[in-house]
């Protein structure tokens, strides 16, 4: 976000509260909301260029606010364990962190991988 500022691009961040932003830029809008709330997304999305996803939660809500104000572009920052990077950790991480920590939390990430082709 700090990069894409600087560089003169202008930054949609949508939060469940914004309290007291302490990141204040010329370039940068925070909006108020839930992404589970359609409408929220969708103010978020309106006019953007380009969406960088960083929860699984919520995608398919995302993907039709993105369809229907014609943004094509997606980034979705997952993590290992998660599609083809599935049985590629460490030994450690496989079978230690992934099954006590964050394999239920990476349901919602699988989904959002599967859906990867909404646009082809």
């Amino acid at each position: 976000m700090v990069q894409a500022r600087e560089f003169g691009h202008e930054v949609t961040v949508l939060l469940r509260s914004t309290g007291n932003p302490t990141i204040q830029h010329r370039n940068l809008r925070v909006l108020e909301g839930n992404v589970p709330v359609p409408e929220a997304v969708a103010v978020a999305v309106a006019g953007q260029d380009a969406v960088v996803h960083s929860i699984g939660l919520s995608t398919r809500i995302l993907l039709f606010g993105m369809k229907k104000y014609g943004v094509r572009r997606l980034v979705a920052i997952t993590g290992i364990g998660v599609g083809d990077s599935k049985g590629h950790g460490e030994w450690f991480y496989e079978w230690f962190i992934y099954p006590l920590f964050t394999e239920k939390s990476y349901i919602d990430k699988d989904r959002q991988e599967q859906r990867r082709s909404w646009m082809e």
